[in-house]
């Protein structure tokens, strides 16, 4: 089957869709009738264009979606189903996933996309809408004064639509919303009222989140206070946390991280606080109260995440490398140690290579995992001889002790195999010695006798299929090499009694 979007492809039987929503609100499982034929691509295309924008409409702010503009809806014909997947304009690929037994496809994906993750689409959409003419949608009086928040479990359940991918829970919307103006947090994360049954729902933001959208502006919060530092909580947070603090004078960071407990207020039965503790509390009817689990945790992200970056400013140190990997190193996917100046300024260093060498090849394998060390042919170099004048023994224990700076054994016993050439017995490698000598500048060599008693024995040796340990014939003065080969046991028993043994 050959991947096609809708504009290529002509409706082939028709079927009459029908949107799984209520009122306005759009869900994230699109839902097609079902009907002994597969609808057309066409007809597909259509009612996921407009789930998506219906979604926009309740969701956004002045924010809509156009199909083969802002994303591509790429459909694959099937015997039973037709798959596809959603190309978002900043190259996401998001799969829809296809449902054959109701005929219907889940969208939940890619409304999680534009609504929860860092989409760059998105982000320049709600910039463009921010810039935008506000109107005045202030809260009415009779949704903040909720008086009926302790009633909250008594909501019917068909009056809402609930947006989920997996137990992901998204902003609960109430079906009257769009028709009656209510308010939003600018940044449109964290609560929502309905008008119609005065119910007020919040949930929790994850700490990641909240420190990726902090983050940009924490070096300028220490200057917020007043109506500046509400506002900042207000849109961050959240408007009940905003109002936690604002009712209680708490006006800056410097005042917030004193405060030991910020909901002890609460334990006031003062009219002041009383529509706010409906709001922020779940009340019994003899006046207890339980704060909120999302309001609660929300704060006390906040607060942590003030004291984090606090505490390393007080350090010297960068405050995203203590919190979470630092963006910039993510992005590289390399070794901090790499922002080190080796090559610059420094010509005493480039003069010894061997050591820019080394210590590079250092930094190159921390990149890697253990079992994909690569070593500079100079380091291997290095290691063979380091292994042969210090021992098995001392070079394992550098070895262990430097990871990534010297190769395994087992690997540099290979190296050594294929730098080194294949010992004969009786071989003398005049060539290989007059080049030396004359790479060193030197006529002269010097010899001394090895006086070291051995065991003379005879073996036989596999890869020149010869026996070493014999003394053998002299030729021109010079002994002969690989003369001892046979395949006679017989003539092997001659040798033996025939020939001295070298030692």
């Amino acid at each position: 089957s050959t991947k096609t979007s809708y504009s290529q492809l002509n409706a082939s039987v028709s079927n009459t869709p029908s949107l799984n929503s209520t009122g306005s609100t759009s869900t994230a499982t699109l839902s097609i009738t079902t009907s002994p034929n597969v609808m057309s691509i066409k007809d597909y295309v259509n009612v996921i264009y407009d789930s998506i924008e219906k979604f926009c409409a309740n969701t956004f702010k002045h924010v809509i979606l156009k199909n083969d503009i802002d994303y591509f809806i790429q459909l694959t014909p099937s015997h039973t189903y037709v798959d596809g997947y959603i190309k978002c304009s900043c190259n996401s690929r998001i799969k829809m996933i296809f449902r054959t037994n109701t005929n219907s496809y889940q969208l939940s994906s890619y409304f999680k996309h534009i609504k929860r993750s860092r989409c760059r689409m998105m982000k320049k959409k709600q910039e463009q809408s921010n810039k935008l003419p506000k109107k005045n949608d202030d809260v009415p009086d009779n949704v903040a004064q909720n008086n009926d928040c302790h009633n909250i479990d008594n909501c019917s359940a068909s009056d809402q639509e609930i947006l989920n991918d997996k137990n992901d829970s998204f902003d609960i919307i109430n079906n009257n919303y769009a028709a009656n103006k209510s308010y939003f947090p600018p940044r449109k994360r964290l609560s929502s009222f309905s008008s119609t049954s005065d119910i007020f729902f919040h949930y929790v933001i994850p700490m990641a989140t909240l420190e990726e959208e902090l983050l940009p502006i924490l070096d300028n919060v220490s200057s917020y206070s007043g109506d500046a530092f509400y506002k900042l909580v207000k849109d961050y947070v959240g408007i009940v946390e905003g109002e936690i603090l604002e009712i209680q004078c708490i006006k800056n960071i410097r005042i917030l991280l004193r405060i030991p407990d910020v909901f002890s207020f609460f334990q006031m039965n003062s009219k002041d606080i009383i529509s706010l503790k409906q709001r922020a509390c779940i009340i019994d009817d003899d006046m207890s109260y339980v704060i909120r689990a999302g309001i609660r945790s929300n704060i006390e992200q906040f607060i942590e995440l003030l004291k984090q970056f606090h505490e390393s400013k007080s350090n010297n140190s960068n405050f995203p490398s203590q919190t979470t990997t630092s963006t910039a190193i993510k992005q590289s996917g390399q070794c901090i140690c790499h922002k080190l100046n080796m090559n610059q300024e420094n010509e005493g260093f480039q003069s010894k290579s061997f050591i820019n060498i080394f210590i590079r090849n250092i930094l190159n394998n921390m990149e890697r995992p253990s079992n994909n060390y690569h070593f500079d042919p100079m380091v291997s170099k290095f290691a063979s001889a380091l292994s042969i004048l210090s021992g098995h023994n001392a070079y394992e224990f550098i070895r262990l002790n430097l990871p990534g700076a010297l190769p395994s054994v087992t690997i540099l016993r290979n190296y050594n195999q294929t730098i080194s050439l294949p010992l004969h017995e009786c071989e003398c490698r005049f060539d290989s010695l007059k080049s030396y000598l004359d790479s060193i500048d030197s006529n002269y060599v010097f010899v001394s006798e090895d006086c070291t008693s051995v065991i003379s024995s005879i073996s036989y040796d596999s890869v020149n299929d010869c026996f070493i340990g014999f003394s053998s014939r002299l030729s021109n003065g010079l002994r002969s090499i690989n003369q001892f080969r046979t395949n006679s046991y017989s003539e092997l028993e001659q040798w033996f009694e025939d020939f001295d043994k070298s030692k």
